[in-house]
């Protein structure tokens, strides 16, 4: 992927003529960016090819020079756009220090792994408040590939819960860790959501809450 293909529209250098490959991925880009924004702004409600390339600010026959149809849009979309947000939080889980979660501060390093986790979320309002929609709203190329993203991410999740219970030698069951996942997942999700919709201010507070939630349903 080039340079030209990530960057925004005018973050390419002034005076320098494009090539008809990076014109193209640019107008590519704008199209993407465009059906985001109407699935964030729209709530899970269909858009059409004419609605993305009005707000893409192109001619609809444009947007046929680069997807077949919406659904090949909205499979691009997760691909380019939602996994950036996977991506995020795979850092996020990268970070998190499990053996001192286990160890002498564990309360420290559950607040530590919650607040890299909703700060990743929180850093992309658009890719999160759609991710979290498009799993239950449809059955397009785009929400089946949140739905997959989500079941990879409880996945993870069971098995840091599998390596905690190994250093804590906790006789637990992967069915046990896996309902605690959805239920950590769900619950970070919407506190996430709360503070961006202004319901709750204080990240630290939020942050709180969910360590003492996890640390309650672990015990």
């Amino acid at each position: 992927m080039t340079d030209v293909t990530n960057a925004r529209i005018g973050e390419v250098m002034p005076g320098k003529p494009l090539s008809r490959e990076e014109t193209k991925a640019i107008t590519r880009r704008r199209l993407i960016e465009a059906a985001l924004k109407l699935a964030d702004a729209g709530g899970g409600r269909s858009f059409t090819a004419s609605e993305v390339a009005r707000e893409a600010g192109v001619a609809q026959p444009t947007f046929y020079v680069h997807f077949r149809d919406r659904d090949d849009l909205l499979k691009a979309l997760g691909e380019s756009q939602i996994d950036e947000l996977r991506q995020e939080l795979a850092r996020a889980r990268a970070a998190i220090d499990l053996e001192a979660m286990a160890g002498g501060h564990p309360d420290e390093a559950l607040r530590e792994a919650f607040r890299l986790s909703v700060t990743a979320m929180l850093e992309h309002p658009m890719l999160f408040r759609v991710y979290v929609r498009e799993r239950t709203h449809s059955d397009s190329p785009l929400a089946r590939h949140c739905r997959g993203i989500a079941d990879a991410l409880r996945e993870d999740l069971v098995t840091d819960l599998r390596t905690l219970d190994e250093h804590l030698s906790r006789d637990r069951s992967d069915a046990e860790r896996t309902m605690l996942a959805d239920a950590i997942g769900a619950f970070t999700e919407a506190l996430g959501l709360g503070h961006l919709d202004g319901r709750y201010d204080d990240l630290e507070e939020i942050i709180d809450v969910l360590a003492r939630f996890t640390r309650s349903a672990l015990a």
